[in-house]
């Protein structure tokens, strides 16, 4: 009880928590940083917080019945089972050792004699199982384990067909000889098998339901141990042990087909073992790594193989790997040509770089040049095209084949050769390019809607930045490196954060960086104690806490900005966009009022943004929202969202002399419908949500947006009304309806 009281918590549990100070004071508690002097925390936590992201992409909550969904099925099925295969193995010979032995026919004393004699025997292998499981995995030790004890209980029930002094004697010690296998292999090693295989987030109940099978499974074992052994039952006698040995020898079968192998794997790479549905018995010998995307080699290979015989080649134009240095990873051929590139490079020099300075676009041709000998420059140019393959000039002039339809499926062929080229070292030793391809793949499936798999991505981009050196390396100098700081700490802000915001945090240059100096300030005042708030990891915060942080948000941009459109369009939109995410949490804390002094306290907050949204929208050309792609088009959309939901609320006057707040939404959703994936996507949407909250304006907004009007009360189908759920969902309507 003591020590239990003194133990310092999971730093797991603390990283769920979004308390990461308590994460590091736990694990350096839990550490011996002098005998490691490369150890960082920082990094570890990193680790655990990237670990805990992939493992809520692959499964989201953490409710009782996600242990019996996708991968996590499997993982309960095995720590559940492995805890069964404790009682069923013939255990319960231990628990009635001196009365089986009377039995078997030894006197009472000598039972008692052979079973302190076991006793201190399992003591001894206990001792020794520590060391067996530094050497063995955890199958080959459970494996062995459970074979030796099958052996020794066939031999005991054997021995009880000869009735002699001698017979008894010789099952005795075999017995005593069980007791040490058991407590040497199966018994110990079964609580590292279930402390590893469950998920990290669904760890404490995927454990509480197998402990609990093997209580009900322990009862079951004892009643039936009694009815074997008893005179006035079955009496069985030493002949109990063929039955168990039957148990046990189910276990093994099941051991060696259903049980993995975990030693020596990380929780990220036992993560990505499950997903990929790995055969227990190739999980030692699969590599895997838990940064990419999950492939494993075979896989790879089999691909690879697809690869060289799909894609045509032209020598004199296309980069050959076959002609790579000997030290370089091969990778299949590909069809990405000089002018292929040259035009992508174009694209971004002219409409991305100037607005997002990620990389310069000399940089960029240097490791285009550098890809035959160089794999990391191979993997950032391959995710660099299939980032570049959002934007329509680069998708319709650079693409992967020459049909329409290969056209539309550039970004799948770029996103592919990027997935293949992922090589293990690009963590183990780590670089800047490494950063660089997790961010532009993140930004790749961010365009084609794919959010799990981007936020994958962009959190091992924050990962990976935190672990890089502060040294210059190549065209990565310090001042590359704020850009890059920033540009993260803006992309992860709608998440659970990685990278934190302080006073000492990389100061941008304020004349060649003022965009995206302006662009951080909106997001400066979002710490990890605002998303704990958001995402419900904390309960509570003040009415004046949020009137502060809003006021922060709204006032973070002068009135004037000395920007181009398209840097405008980004700075006010994002602002905009914040300034509603933040006034949701007002109703949902039950802070609004009808009337106050405080814009934010009342109901016509969104109306507001709207108006400024509106007026935005007609002073600057639509190419210069265009051009951020489908991220813009959400953003509106939420703002969108927000004002129909509150103009269910709030009574409106019809004036023709001025634009009114139904105006305000109309404006709004002919703006999203010029907005990438906006017609195809979220105005089916946001029509589904007027069509619900706001009836009567239904046909006036159709007939602004020139969309035919529904016909029925509810167009959507039951794929529709799923994707309406996620994306629009109810939270802020209902959270509006309890305080209205």
């Amino acid at each position: 009880m003591v020590g239990v009281f003194l133990a310092p918590e999971s730093p797991w549990w603390h990283v769920r928590r979004g308390d990461k100070a308590g994460a590091k004071a736990a694990l350096l508690r839990l550490t011996s940083p002098d005998k490691d002097p490369n150890f960082n925390a920082d990094e570890t936590i990193a680790m655990i917080e990237h670990t805990n992201e992939m493992e809520k992409n692959m499964s989201e909550g953490t409710r009782w019945t996600d242990l019996f969904k996708g991968t996590d099925l499997r993982r309960t099925e095995i720590v559940c089972f492995t805890w069964i295969a404790q009682t069923i193995c013939g255990t319960n010979i231990m628990g009635y050792f001196a009365y089986f032995m009377q039995k078997a026919g030894l006197p009472t004393v000598q039972s008692f004699n052979m079973s302190m004699i076991s006793l201190a025997l399992g003591l001894v292998g206990t001792a020794g199982s520590w060391y067996l499981m530094q050497k063995f995995g955890r199958r080959t030790i459970h494996f062995s384990g459970g074979c030796t004890l099958f052996i020794i209980l066939i031999i005991v029930g054997s021995c009880s067909f000869a009735g002699t002094q001698a017979s008894n004697w010789a099952i005795g010690a075999v017995l005593i000889f069980f007791v040490f296998v058991y407590d040497f292999t199966i018994g110990p090693v079964t609580y590292s098998i279930v402390s590893e295989m469950s998920s990290t987030r669904l760890k404490a109940k995927t454990i509480v339901l197998a402990r609990a099978l093997y209580n009900i499974s322990n009862i079951v074992v004892n009643v039936l141990t009694n009815y074997q052994l008893g005179d006035a039952n079955w009496a069985w006698g030493a002949k109990t042990a063929f039955f168990w040995a039957g148990t046990c020898g189910c276990v093994v079968v099941w051991v060696y087909f259903r049980l993995p192998e975990p030693k020596g794997r990380t929780y990220g790479e036992l993560d990505m073992l499950f997903e990929q549905r790995v055969s227990a018995r190739k999980f030692a010998s699969t590599q895997v790594d838990p940064y990419g995307h999950g492939r494993v080699a075979d896989e790879k290979a089999a691909v690879g193989s697809e690869w060289k015989e799909a894609i045509p080649h032209n020598d004199a134009d296309v980069v050959d790997p076959q002609n790579a240095a000997p030290n370089a990873v091969i990778t299949p051929a590909v069809e990405l040509t000089r002018q292929i590139f040259k035009t992508l490079v174009d694209v971004y020099e002219e409409r991305i770089y100037r607005i997002v300075a990620l990389i310069p676009a000399e940089k960029l041709r240097e490791e285009f040049a550098q890809m035959q000998t160089s794999p990391t420059s191979r993997q950032l140019i391959y995710a660099f095209c299939a980032y570049m393959a959002n934007f329509a000039e680069a998708s319709t002039n650079a693409n992967c084949g020459s049909t329409q339809s290969a056209q539309m499926d550039s970004q799948n062929c770029y996103l592919d050769k990027t997935l293949l080229s992922l090589q293990r070292d690009r963590i183990t030793q780590l670089e800047h390019r490494s950063v660089y391809t997790s961010f532009f793949l993140y930004g790749a499936y961010a365009g084609r809607d794919d959010y799990r798999q981007a936020w994958f991505y962009l959190r091992e981009a924050t990962t990976l930045f935190m672990m890089l050196k502060d040294e210059d390396r190549d065209w990565f100098d310090m001042k590359t490196r704020k850009r890059l700081f920033w540009i993260l700490v803006v992309s992860e802000r709608n998440r659970p954060i990685t990278l934190s915001v302080t006073s000492s945090s990389y100061p941008l240059d304020g004349h060649d960086d003022l965009g995206l100096l302006h662009l951080a300030s909106v997001f400066r005042p979002l710490d990890e104690v605002f998303f704990a708030v958001w995402n419900g990891a904390a309960q509570n915060c003040s009415k004046e806490w949020l009137i502060q942080l809003e006021n922060d948000v709204r006032t973070a941009l002068p009135t004037d900005l000395e920007l181009s459109n398209e840097e405008i369009a980004n700075a006010r939109i994002s602002q905009f966009w914040l300034q509603i995410k933040l006034w949701e949490l007002f109703p949902r804390f039950g802070f609004l009022s009808t009337e106050s002094v405080y814009d934010c306290l009342t109901f016509r907050y969104p109306i507001l943004v709207g108006k400024d949204l509106t007026i935005l929208s007609m002073k600057l050309p639509i190419q210069s929202l265009q051009i951020h792609g489908v991220g813009m088009t959400e953003k509106v959309f939420d703002i969108a969202c927000a004002l129909a939901d509150v103009l269910h609320f709030v009574p409106q006057s019809a004036s023709h002399a001025e634009l009114s707040p139904p105006d305000y939404l109309t404006q709004l959703m002919l703006l999203i419908a010029k907005l990438p994936g906006g017609s195809s996507k979220f105005i089916p949407l946001l029509l589904a949500k007027v069509n619900e909250l706001l009836p009567d304006l239904l046909e006036h907004v159709c007939e602004a947006i020139q969309m035919p009007i529904p016909t029925n009360h509810n167009p959507m189908s039951p794929d529709t009304r799923f994707v309406y759920e996620e994306e629009v969902g109810r939270g802020l309507h209902a959270d509006l309806r309890r305080t209205f």
